[in-house]
């Protein structure tokens, strides 16, 4: 009988988030290699060049989001997919979610019948504790001009749902060094 060996190896997709400081980043390195990627199967005439389009940094989003969502819910998006009920242990429990046709679960928001976009109408869910989550806020913290928590996490909810987004936004702009030095502690006299 012959005797074959296998070695199986698992991938995470951590690795690919944690590798990189910004989100605008990572956005951009992870496109350009879906480019290169569809570019190698093109033919020859219908190679993309050029700078990265909108659509381009769009995919590669929801890719991103759709892969950050799939490692904190895995359990969650497996029986939203089944149409059974969530457990009790579950963050998702208190919320009225669903998975739309790319994949990405989103919650319905009060806005349904309003002429907003897809985002602002139904945000994307994310986990606080994910690595991509903080990306996103750092990134906005900085767009914001290192605005306060509470002004960060209303901008981040036009876009997104964060579950335990409001520690996160506190955490981002108390571990911001220039809102640090911006804002220091007064000295008491003594007595």
């Amino acid at each position: 009988m012959k005797e074959v060996q296998t070695c199986h190896a698992l991938e995470t997709t951590q690795d690919i988030f944690a590798r990189f400081s910004t989100f605008t980043k990572l956005v951009r390195v992870v496109s350009y290699i879906l480019r290169f990627k569809v570019n190698c199967l093109a033919s020859k005439h219908q190679k993309t060049l050029g700078p990265l389009t909108t659509a381009e940094l769009n995919r590669t989003l929801t890719m991103l989001i759709k892969l950050s969502q799939q490692e904190s819910f895995f359990d969650d998006i497996v029986q939203l997919t089944k149409k059974h009920q969530l457990s009790r242990k579950s963050k998702l429990i208190m919320l009225n979610r669903f998975i739309d046709e790319s994949g990405v679960m989103r919650v319905y928001g009060r806005l349904q019948n309003s002429q907003f976009n897809e985002n602002k109408k139904f945000p994307l869910i994310l986990d606080a504790k994910h690595t991509l989550t903080k990306l996103i806020f750092n990134d906005a913290h900085l767009k914001l001009m290192h605005a306060g928590p509470q002004l960060l996490l209303s901008h981040i909810r036009e876009n997104y749902w964060p579950i335990g987004g409001r520690n996160l936004a506190k955490q981002v702009v108390r571990n911001c060094v220039t809102c640090f030095k911006v804002n220091p502690y007064p000295l008491k006299p003594l007595l």
